[in-house]
């Protein structure tokens, strides 16, 4: 009966012990991030202990706010492509980097609804906006940012873009920081994926 007791009382010990203030202020504190933002697990322990909390009522917190942890993902997704263009790999990477699992990354990029041909037409009038390229060298840079070859076709085929006056701002760009003869860099557009005539053009209209 004694035992009994005593067992009785550790349990009471215990569970009291497991909901300590600092937890229940890092749940609290969790659940207000997770109303404003979205978050991975581990980015939202990570923010916890950046805000002051121990490891142990980080994860506390973490483990209890009832967060879904793909529709976090699914969430943080439709963030990112408020702000800026992301091909399907591209954002799922983005998404891993934020601390999400594979599977979580994969229903949120799966779920958030991008038309992956906009995104492509989106991301090569951002690179325009910026910088010179020509037809080859764009569809290139897309499909370094995981855009398919088909996805990046599209983006560069849409984008609006005259090649003639790309050629002639990119040769004006290589003028601005070294001196070349006319073959030279006509030779130079034509490594950037400028045809011979688009090449010609950029140069002589920069007076070489």
């Amino acid at each position: 009966s004694s035992n009994s007791s005593i067992s009785n009382n550790d349990i009471s010990s215990d569970s009291t012990s497991s909901i300590s203030v600092s937890q229940q202020n890092a749940l609290k504190q969790a659940k207000s991030y997770l109303k404003n933002l979205a978050f991975s697990y581990e980015g939202l322990k990570h923010q916890l202990e950046y805000h002051g909390y121990s490891s142990e009522d980080a994860k506390y917190a973490v483990d209890n706010c009832g967060a879904d942890w793909n529709a976090q993902a699914l969430k943080q997704a439709k963030s990112y492509l408020t702000s800026s263009a992301f091909s399907y790999e591209g954002l799922k990477h983005q998404l891993e980097y934020e601390k999400f699992t594979s599977s979580q990354a994969t229903y949120g990029v799966d779920n958030c609804g991008a038309d992956w041909n906009a995104q492509a037409l989106k991301k090569a009038k951002s690179y325009l906006s910026n910088s010179a390229f020509s037809y080859e060298g764009l569809k290139e840079q897309l499909e370094y940012e995981k855009f398919t070859s088909a996805q990046a076709t599209y983006g560069v085929d849409n984008c609006g873009a005259d090649w003639n006056a790309q050629a002639v701002k990119k040769a004006k760009s290589y003028l601005s920081y070294s001196s070349f003869s006319r073959e030279e860099l006509i030779r130079q557009l034509e490594y950037e994926g400028f045809t011979y005539e688009q090449a010609v053009y950029g140069v002589t209209q920069n007076g070489l």
